[in-house]
């Protein structure tokens, strides 16, 4: 609700024993907007709600029973819930919430800000200051909101309720993993949430939500690697998010589609995710080979370890996948780019990884930029897979992606010109054609539809 509806319906509630709480009251304090207004009402709320709803031409959505009861009303991307209050008085409903800043009124009816539990103080201290133990341990997902909190706002929290959180992380467990995963990409969507990941590691809170990580604690590298395992994820967390503040230098002549990739389908989050997973395999596939430590296969173990993290989490079809490709072909971009140092790369084998990957080269790359910038301190290193990478995202837009757009042939040309019914020979026969057509060994129709043709020509299988 906009500030002038907001004050639209104020003179309402004026004479009504209600009040504005909560996270909306926090956030006029601090000067942020707000969509979601709580109302506590002394007594029954629904009434109230009703006048309000009724003022707006909108309808109340009653939700939850007897005195737990929320009385919602939908007013465009605006939410107002009224419920009645816990306790005796507004004091006691207010000393019963999670944190202080969450738990200061403002009293419609005398117009005056009511602050029991020093909400105020902590906000002018930049503070997450949890209000008791208790709160805690009756919905244990409020330590990780502690931590969304923090990071959105950009507070830190204070030394005592890092106790209590580092005391009870077990509890977390307890709570529904689909809200523990808007928690976590909430705080994901901020461009500063290392120092807090970071934190959560301190506490054990996020080994609490990926328990996978465990292992990778101590589980010591070979020598291309300046940290064990886990501190390797957690810098290379750092290192992407200092890259995606300023992605538009990856590749600047092509800023514009990397930004719009990375802006879709909350990337930067699911990249964020995938960072966090993408050596999780390692411990299970380390071995020593002639004294040398190996990871060989670690990259497939870890999408395995992703995909069933994903699906704990609750994560929707398109996220789970997206992060299982990302973590499973992490290393295919420093495999090209070593075989690149070694002059062995072929313009092919570059061909055929753009056409594999198409738009999501960008995500490897971003996603291998940061994992390499994590295994080294060798700047020469770094810099020269910035320009590698430059070159290949170059290489994509200006020669591959225009000829992926517009293919010589499609499926359906092919059902048409050699009466075939729907397989998968036909997805091979396009992959060939595509790759023909990249290596420049084709440039038209017919010269596609006669490679298909041979092709039908071998065994049953023509790849």
């Amino acid at each position: 609700m906009n500030p002038f509806r907001l004050r639209e319906i104020l003179p309402l509630l004026q004479n009504e024993s209600v009040y504005l709480v909560g996270g909306s009251v926090r956030d006029f304090l601090l000067n942020r907007r707000s969509s979601d207004f709580d109302f506590i009402a002394d007594g029954n709320a629904r009434p109230i709600a009703e006048k309000v709803a009724s003022h707006l031409g909108v309808r109340v959505i009653r939700m939850g029973k007897g005195e737990k009861s929320i009385f919602r009303i939908m007013a465009g991307k605006n939410t107002l819930d009224f419920s009645s209050m816990a306790g005796s008085s507004i004091e006691d409903d207010l000393k019963a919430r999670d944190f202080t800043i969450n738990a200061i009124a403002y009293d419609l009816r005398q117009k005056r800000f009511i602050d029991v539990t020093g909400g105020l103080a902590d906000l002018e201290k930049k503070t997450i200051r949890l209000i008791s133990k208790e709160a805690l341990l009756s919905d244990p997902l409020r330590m990780l909101r502690a931590f969304r909190l923090a990071t959105v706002l950009g507070f830190s929290l204070h030394r005592q309720t890092l106790r209590v959180i580092r005391a009870h992380s077990g509890l977390l467990k307890l709570a529904a993993y689909e809200r523990i995963q808007a928690e976590l990409f909430k705080m994901m969507e901020t461009s500063d949430s290392f120092p807090y990941l970071e934190e959560m590691c301190n506490v054990g809170l996020l080994q609490h939500i990926i328990p996978e990580l465990k292992p990778c604690i101590g589980c010591t590298q070979n020598v291309y690697h300046v940290f064990d395992v886990f501190h390797h994820i957690t810098t290379a967390y750092r290192k992407l998010e200092n890259i995606l503040k300023s992605y538009n230098i990856i590749c600047p002549s092509y800023s514009d589609p990397i930004e719009d990739y990375l802006n879709s389908h909350r990337r930067k989050v699911l990249l964020k995710m995938s960072i966090l997973l993408h050596d999780l395999g390692k411990p299970v596939c380390r071995y020593k080979d002639k004294g040398k430590i190996r990871f060989t296969g670690h990259e497939k173990v870890s999408g395995k370890l992703a995909l069933r993290i994903c699906t704990r989490l609750k994560m929707s079809n398109h996220d789970t996948y997206y992060v299982r490709l990302i973590v499973e072909n992490h290393s295919h971009p420093l495999y090209l780019f070593n075989a690149h140092q070694e002059k062995s790369l072929k313009t092919k084998g570059i061909n055929r990884f753009l056409n594999r990957y198409q738009d999501d080269i960008i995500g490897l790359l971003v996603h291998a930029l940061a994992d390499q910038r994590a295994k080294t301190r060798d700047s020469q290193l770094v810099n020269s897979f910035s320009r590698f990478t430059e070159k290949i995202l170059k290489m994509y837009f200006s020669e591959v992606k225009p000829k992926i757009i517009t293919p010589l042939i499609t499926g359906h040309d092919l059902i048409d010109e050699f009466h075939l019914s729907t397989s998968p020979i036909i997805g091979k026969i396009l992959r060939e054609v595509r790759n023909a057509y990249l290596d420049k060994k084709i440039g038209s129709k017919n010269e596609a539809l006669l490679l298909a043709r041979e092709l039908l020509k071998q065994d049953d299988n023509p790849v």
